[in-house]
Parts: structure tokens; C-alpha cells; sequence
């Protein structure tokens, strides 16, 4: 594919529960960027950034003897005069987006630092949050 190293950028995440489990994951990665390589255009790039700080917490509460407490379903929080304050969050989201040269949206890449505890409408915490976002860019 003659892909330069420094042009290569691998993401990480995670699943809680139930999902699906590669154990052979190049083989879809490859398919995939051997498409994206079929099917380039030229494009014209933009940059930018939004801010949200309403739908994520840090689940770590700093405590005033030192010591830090993970929220968890199944943990029951300390008592107020216990806490000292929480962890930072990172509320910028990172937007690249990438236009064909006749004005349609080819992709949209945002990069935003959230662990979703919020249940959707199919009332169980999933990582689906991002077809919000996804909703929110049709032009």
C-alpha cells in the first residue's frame, strides 16, 4: 500500500460488557484502509473545535485524606465531608472535516475525550453516544 509511517495513526478504545472481540483485527483494518484507498478524492480540509462540558465526569473523587475513589455503579459514594473535589475533564472536541470539491461532506473526524455513563434510549450505557454527533452534521 506504500503508506509512509509517519502518515499511519492508530486509535484505542474500549468496550464494557458484551461486544464484539477481534482477535484477527488487522484483517478488517487493512480492508478498510484499502477501500479508503480505492475510493480517495481530492478533497478540501478544514479544521476547527467545539467545546462541551455538560455529558462526561471524571470518575475519579479526589478525597481530603489523599487517597482517590472510582464512581462505579456498585460503589456507593463517599460522604460529602469527605471529598475534596474531582478529577479534571477535557472538554475541547478536535474536528477535521473534509469536503469534496463540489461542497459534500466526505467525513467528518472529531476526537473527544468522554466516558459516556449516560443511558440512551435503549436504556443501557453503550459507546453509541457518538451518533449524536453524527446527527448533528447532515449539511
Amino acid at each position: 500500500m506504500n503508506i509512509k509511517p509517519e502518515n499511519v495513526l492508530i486509535n484505542a478504545s474500549h468496550l464494557h460488557g458484551p461486544g464484539p472481540s477481534y482477535s484477527d483485527i488487522d484483517k478488517p483494518i487493512v480492508k478498510a484502509v484499502k477501500e479508503a484507498i480505492k475510493n480517495m478524492v481530492p478533497v478540501d480540509a478544514g479544521v476547527g473545535k467545539g467545546y462541551e462540558d455538560r455529558i462526561m465526569e471524571n470518575r475519579r473523587i479526589k478525597l481530603k485524606n489523599g487517597k482517590e475513589w472510582t464512581i462505579r455503579h456498585a460503589n456507593p459514594l463517599p460522604p460529602d465531608e469527605e471529598v475534596a473535589g474531582i478529577g479534571p475533564v477535557d472538554p475541547e472536541i478536535g474536528i477535521l472535516r473534509l469536503n469534496r470539491k463540489d461542497g459534500r461532506t466526505l467525513a467528518v473526524v472529531y476526537n473527544f475525550a468522554c466516558h459516556p455513563y449516560q443511558r440512551c434510549s435503549e436504556q443501557r450505557n453503550h459507546c453509541r453516544f457518538s451518533r449524536f454527533c453524527l446527527k448533528s452534521d447532515r449539511g
